[in-house]
């Protein structure tokens, strides 16, 4: 599960480091993500899993851990790829003046 975790700190670290670069709210918002997108809209609807760092997590954790079907939306290759896209475009975001 240290995969899991590493993959989804990076992920997080790295979206809201580029919010906070145009808001002075990324807290409130990261809250708001965190509540709304990753807490309630990802278990209902499916189709979301390819934009929640959640399931990016739970994608990396199966490439170590065999986890129940029902619980990950995203394969170990898709899920690192997903996360490789967003540490990439986050990164160059918040590196871009």
């Amino acid at each position: 599960m240290v995969v899991a975790v590493v993959v989804g700190s990076a992920a997080t670290a790295a979206l809201f480091l580029a919010v906070s670069l145009f808001t002075r709210r990324a807290l409130v918002i990261g809250i708001g993500y965190m509540l709304v997108w990753e807490g309630a809209l990802s278990f209902m609807l499916p189709g979301i899993a390819n934009l929640s760092i959640r399931q990016y997590s739970l994608g990396a954790a199966m490439a170590v851990y065999q986890l129940p079907v029902q619980e990950v939306r995203l394969s170990s290759d898709t899920a690192f790829i997903l996360v490789g896209i967003l540490l990439v475009a986050a990164l160059a975001v918040a590196t871009c003046d």
